[in-house]
């Protein structure tokens, strides 16, 4: 008996509970209220007239995204009640390998590439430049490897310590592609919307919204992968990695929904007071005729086609995702 109170006397004394089990929770609670978000960002898609004229698989998307956060939702809420409710006063249990963290984290890889793969199909619509497409895909292939690799051979391992210590080269190297993979797409988003700019007033300003919108979700959510990376490298043997971790696929679904349900603000003219769908005068000019032709192609699939009005004449854009 003294010797298993010596034991327990000393994993407490190593283990700083703020910085593990504590900032577990945090993060428990604040991904709770993000999949709050997420939630009601899928129901607002469902009540969208939009969602009748969107593609089927598009629709599937949604469902599949809010199945896996709801999943990886329950999973941080058995991680932490293993921990905090199951192992209470029982030191040696924290020290365990529970089945929810290595199936959390398969959970955010498998939105994470959902998400990349989606927005990369933006980018190849945007530049139609094959090299840089298929980099964005070889790179979002590649952090998905490495990050299911990590939860695969977390399960053979007891402790959590040695799992850590043993399997740190790839949890790094899986959460530095996530970064870079996340950078590199909305950079890219970001670079040929910017691009396409046309000098009109009005088709510039449906631009900038969609240059804002992309910087809103996209940028939010490489964030968070970033603070992923520097957490995990920066105090590997505390769980500030799980904070973000919790946060990062609930970011990344959200970008998505944030973008299906964002599409009529995209379209909604300029600051002149007129809506997209005005018809002010009778001339169309296709944007394939300015500057940007690659502009014509980023928003494909909900409408068909979306209208800036000027005096003169108005401008005929498609819709962002695919029929």
């Amino acid at each position: 008996m003294s010797n298993l109170t010596d034991v327990n006397a000393e994993i407490l004394a190593q283990l700083d509970k703020g910085s593990t089990i504590g900032i577990s929770f945090i993060g428990a609670v604040a991904s709770s209220m993000v999949y709050g978000v997420t939630c009601v960002q899928t129901f607002h898609y469902y009540r969208s007239p939009r969602v009748k004229t969107d593609q089927l698989w598009l629709r599937c998307t949604v469902l599949v995204l809010w199945l896996l956060d709801s999943a990886q939702s329950s999973f941080a809420i058995h991680l932490n009640y293993y921990y905090l409710i199951e192992n209470y006063a029982n030191p040696p249990g924290l020290l365990i390998s529970t089945w929810s963290m290595p199936a959390l984290i398969v959970m955010n890889a498998l939105t994470s590439v959902l998400v990349k793969m989606f927005f990369t199909f933006r980018v190849w619509r945007l530049s139609q430049n094959v090299p840089i497409a298929g980099l964005c895909i070889f790179v979002t292939w590649a952090c998905f490897v490495m990050t299911i690799y990590y939860p695969a051979r977390m399960f053979s391992f007891h402790n959590l310590f040695d799992a850590e210590s043993k399997l740190e080269r790839y949890a790094v190297a899986g959460l530095a592609l996530d970064a870079f993979a996340a950078t590199l797409i909305s950079s890219i988003l970001i670079f040929y919307l910017y691009k396409g700019r046309s000098g009109m007033p009005r088709s510039d300003d449906m631009i900038g919204r969609l240059i804002l919108l992309t910087v809103a979700t996209g940028c939010l959510a490489t964030l968070v992968a970033i603070g992923n990376l520097i957490a995990y490298v920066a105090a590997p043997q505390s769980l500030y990695v799980l904070f973000f971790h919790f946060l990062n696929a609930k970011m990344d679904a959200n970008a998505i929904m944030t973008s299906l349900n964002s599409r009529e603000y995209a379209r909604q003219g300029s600051s002149y007071g007129k809506t997209l769908s005005t018809t002010v005068d009778s001339r169309t000019i296709p944007l394939s005729n300015f500057r940007a032709p690659a502009v014509e192609r980023i928003y494909q699939g909900a409408d068909n086609e979306a209208a800036v009005n000027s005096s003169e004449y108005k401008v005929d854009i498609d819709a962002s995702y695919p029929k």
